[in-house]
């Protein structure tokens, strides 16, 4: 389970502007599947991110599977990178959160 000061840290990211992400690929993306690279991009594992979403770990599989589709990706590496150079404008907080998760 991830640690409350992340998941508060989370509730206090701003709401995601459609005009400040890089790539229109993020367009054909779901609100989950977004939540989900977020969580790839913080390097939790499966079942936490399973877990946190309350979904099963094969439904997490197929939305990575979906989602690496979409953004024309292999790995969760690549996820990662995608997340980074997309999400410019939260890049520094992601990071936060990422130190204190």
């Amino acid at each position: 389970m991830m640690k409350d000061e992340t998941k508060n840290l989370l509730a206090s990211l701003p709401p995601l502007e459609w005009s400040q992400i890089a790539d229109p690929r993020m367009g054909s993306l779901t609100l989950r599947e977004i939540s989900i690279l977020v969580l790839v991009h913080l390097d939790n594992p499966d079942k936490e991110i399973a877990d946190e979403l309350k979904i099963s770990p094969h439904t997490l599989r197929i939305h990575l599977t979906n989602i690496r589709k979409k953004i024309g990706v292999r790995s969760r590496v690549g996820m990662a990178v995608f997340v980074e150079r997309n999400f410019w404008h939260s890049a520094n907080w992601l990071r936060r959160i990422a130190r204190n998760s």
